[in-house]
């Protein structure tokens, strides 16, 4: 590259030259100012053989990486997003609804059913704010501190398999408190899923949850 620059800085001292007295003939002027155009064609054709390239590259990365993970903000949980409409919750629920808490005035509220959700057998809630899905959690019960690791592990494994790589993960380990907390969790622009266990509670909860609701 620095030959060429030392190239076309010599043809354009003499180009410049060409006002003096016996310095460059006019068709030798022609000649060398259309040599730099062309130089300066090949110049920016190779720059940009080499964009051209590294935009390639980059969105064949782009794509590995989506393959391998998709949109955290359209996973959904039982068919059930964060955001959508409250009174849409039934279509996607077979089973009996009970209500935890709700507010006419203010839309926020909370049920919940019983169901299973990959191989285990708990309870899933779900928390509404102005009316829309604001959670979807399933809470998996466990009998011991062991059943507890076992289940989070299991769960984190899983959603490994479906979603890539977390963008979080806490084991809860150098932690003194008994209130020790394990966690795997992805986010999105809008939303996250997470898988957390804390030690000390008898259950391992999944949580959709909506940012900013």
């Amino acid at each position: 590259m620095l030959l060429f620059c030392g190239e076309s800085i010599s043809r354009t001292r003499s180009l410049l030259s060409v006002g003096k007295p016996g310095r460059m003939p006019r068709l030798v002027f022609i000649r060398e100012f259309v040599s730099i155009l062309e130089w300066i064609r090949d110049h920016r054709k190779r720059r940009m053989k080499y964009l051209y390239l590294l935009l390639f590259l980059l969105i064949s990365f782009r794509s590995g990486y989506s393959a391998s993970r998709p949109d955290i903000d359209t996973v959904s949980v039982m068919g059930l997003t964060t955001g959508l409409d409250g009174k849409l919750v039934r279509a996607h629920v077979q089973s009996k609804l009970d209500t935890l808490l709700w507010d006419d005035n203010s839309g926020i509220g909370i049920v919940k059913f019983s169901g299973d959700y990959l191989n285990l057998k708990g309870e899933f809630r779900i928390a509404y704010s102005q009316g829309l899905v604001s959670q979807v959690s399933f809470v998996a019960p466990t009998k011991s501190l062991e059943d507890s690791k076992t289940k989070f592990e299991s769960l984190s494994q899983q959603l490994i398999s479906m979603y890539g790589p977390a963008d979080v993960a806490s084991s809860g380990n150098g932690q003194s408190s008994d209130a020790a907390v394990m966690e795997t969790r992805w986010e999105g622009m809008k939303q996250s899923i997470s898988v957390k266990a804390v030690v000390g509670a008898n259950y391992v909860t999944v949580a959709l949850s909506k940012f900013g609701m």
